[in-house]
């Protein structure tokens, strides 16, 4: 092969790789189950919350195990970057509600204070993981 060949071969293999490397920063269509995942998720998050409220039998970690199920399913149907930061917002939400209801509980010496410091560790985590992806 002479050196015009080769570099012609090297240039359309770049241009190639620029091209799919832009196609794939647009975005991603999300896969076929990520809309019913998302529905779960909520709906399995709100259920869980809401037990929460009413002081029935909760799991912190159930919950922000549920929290960061949530965001994933998100950010799969996350269309473009401001989807993204708005799912991680939304993390970020719940777990500051979440905090502030195992503050709540301990304050009324009906939670653990175990709890209180998950809850304020997830939220900690959650505002690093929003701060990184900005």
């Amino acid at each position: 092969m002479s050196r015009k060949a080769a570099g012609l071969f090297v240039a359309l293999l770049l241009i190639g790789g620029v091209a799919l490397s832009l196609r794939g920063a647009e975005g991603t269509k999300p896969d076929a189950t990520a809309a019913q995942r998302l529905k779960l998720a909520r709906e399995i998050y709100a259920e869980m919350m809401e037990r929460a409220k009413s002081q029935e039998r909760y799991d912190i970690e159930d919950l922000e195990l549920w929290s960061k199920n949530l965001l994933g399913a998100e950010l799969s149907s996350a269309a473009n970057p401001a989807d993204r930061t708005g799912a991680h917002e939304a993390h970020v939400k719940r777990t500051k509600e979440l905090e502030e209801l195992t503050k709540a509980y301990e304050r009324a010496g009906v939670g653990r204070s175990s709890d209180a410091l998950a809850a304020e560790f997830y939220r900690l985590q959650a505002e690093a993981e929003l701060k990184a992806g900005q």
